[in-house]
């Protein structure tokens, strides 16, 4: 998957007949490797947002003050630490 959002082609790539996939069945093999890709792109979203929460609440509004503060949350703070 791209990283982009499901399109319905992604969807239709698991029905029968869509030409885009060929061989006998394999449905439940294709959606469980379907269903595994979009839980983990929604687990990597929801560490994305647990991250910008923790920034917000660490109360900057400037990326670069955050990042030389000790407490920044956000993962380039140890980069922008002398």
């Amino acid at each position: 998957m791209n990283g982009g959002p499901l399109r319905s082609g992604q969807v239709a790539e698991l029905l029968p007949g869509s030409g885009r996939r060929r061989g006998s069945g394999g449905l439940r093999a294709r959606a469980d490797a379907k269903i595994a890709e979009i839980d983990a792109r929604i687990a990597g979203l929801a560490e994305v947002r647990s991250l910008l929460s923790a920034a917000v609440s660490a109360g900057r509004d400037d990326l670069a003050e955050c990042a030389a503060t000790p407490c920044c949350p956000l993962p380039l703070a140890a980069r922008a630490r002398p």
